[in-house]
């Protein structure tokens, strides 16, 4: 017969037993996700450094694995925040369609619940409400809180000024500012300003970026470097 001491000790050695068990299933739940995220990782890296070799089964596999990687960790931000990245790039190439933007924007939202304090988050659900959207009160919320937390964030300013140059014909008057404001702190980080001329370009709006460095003396630094010759030089 099991005395009261001796179920007391079985029932403590049941409850080690399982919580090792559940311990040990959590840890391989992250090891696994972290493996997903890595493959899906080295795939981007490898788009970035040779995008005319990457197709879209390559995209479709790197999706795949960010996909898992968010299935066993569901609350990792820095999982979800990679995913909506690789998804908007999908949308850029036209492998995934626009209404995919939404998925992009709910995981950015999950992402950002977990972590409020990374500035990437809030900046890229600034760009994908203005593509959703267009640039409205809710794209300057989001921008205000990038700024909030990540004020001295370059790639902050950068994507501040991508979203308002790509919207530029139809930017109300008063977001216009916040292009002019992070268009100057954008020289804070001297040569990385040539980011912003590539953007430009990109955007088609060279010319206004090159006739604003002209016309304002606060961007003489600028205009007198080899970034002004290779991009707005006649």
């Amino acid at each position: 017969m099991i005395n009261k001491r001796s179920a007391v000790y079985l029932l403590q050695c049941v409850a080690l037993i399982l919580g090792a068990v559940t311990v040990a299933y959590w840890s391989l739940q992250k090891a696994t996700a972290n493996a997903w995220y890595f493959s899906s990782l080295y795939s981007l890296q490898n788009w970035q450094q040779n995008p005319a070799a990457f197709k879209e089964s390559d995209y479709q596999s790197m999706l795949l694995s960010i996909g898992r990687a968010v299935e066993q960790d569901p609350t990792q931000p820095h999982y979800l925040h990679i995913k909506a990245n690789i998804i908007t790039l999908g949308i850029s190439q036209h492998w995934l369609p626009k209404s995919e933007l939404v998925t992009a924007r709910e995981l950015l939202l999950d992402s950002i619940n977990n972590r409020k304090a990374w500035p990437k988050s809030w900046i890229e659900l600034a760009r994908v409400q203005a593509y959703l959207e267009g640039v409205d009160e809710q794209v300057i919320n989001y921008i205000s809180r990038a700024e909030e937390v990540g004020p001295y964030d370059f790639d902050v300013h950068k994507a501040v000024v991508e979203i308002m140059l790509q919207h530029w014909s139809n930017l109300q008057p008063q977001y216009k500012a916040y292009f002019f404001k992070h268009l100057l702190l954008a020289l804070r980080h001297g040569y990385k300003f040539v980011e912003i001329l590539k953007i430009a370009k990109q955007s088609q709006q060279l010319p206004l970026v090159c006739l604003i460095l002209d016309k304002d003396s606060r961007f003489e630094e600028i205009k007198r470097s080899w970034m002004n010759n290779s991009y707005c030089a006649k």
